[in-house]
């Protein structure tokens, strides 16, 4: 990994890495390392969301070289779906208790992730590894890992595009505005 690469990381894990007496830094890290990729059409929009936090570090920081750090990781892909809910539900009554860190650990948490804190073991790699490969591939018909989880599943949930359940999700969530 390049160095601006690894500060790079470092800034999105310090920007998430905020559950109070828990250090996810291995997992978020390990999240990182895994290309984000679907085979529905449209979610390449929400990797991009991600690979735009690129230009936000770069700014914030003030760095000027090349940001090209290649295809988008899931990481930061999560983390531009939290500021997309965050977005969306901005005005709403839960805006003042869903930040995007919030929403960020309530979609790992749907993964089933948030017990990965600390040092992870050669076989919780592999555990987590399943989680995201299941999450990409969406494996089987409605049960696949998803970020998104319902009270009643809807219809073809593997094959809707990551925005169609985002809009589901927070009619679900954070009923009663019209959010999109």
């Amino acid at each position: 990994m390049k160095d601006a690469e690894t500060e790079y990381l470092n800034w999105l894990v310090d920007r998430v890495n905020s559950v109070p007496h828990k250090n996810y830094g291995m997992l978020l890290r390990e999240l990182f390392r895994w290309e984000f990729y679907s085979d529905v059409p449209h979610d390449e929009d929400r990797g991009a969301d991600g690979i735009a936090l690129r230009v936000v570090w770069a700014d914030e920081i003030g760095y000027r070289g090349g940001i090209d750090f290649g295809p988008p990781r899931i990481l930061e892909t999560l983390i531009g779906i939290a500021l997309r809910i965050e977005d969306r539900i901005f005005g709403g009554p839960w805006a003042d208790d869903w930040d995007h860190k919030r929403i960020f650990w309530d979609l790992i948490n749907n993964l089933g992730l948030t017990e990965f804190d600390g040092i992870l073991t050669g076989s919780e790699y592999e555990i987590v590894g399943t989680v995201l490969s299941n999450f990409l591939k969406k494996v089987s018909r409605d049960t696949f890992s998803n970020i998104f989880v319902f009270s009643v599943t809807p219809k073809n949930l593997r094959k809707m595009n990551i925005w169609t359940q985002m809009g589901l999700y927070i009619g679900e969530k954070w009923p009663g505005n019209t959010y999109l």
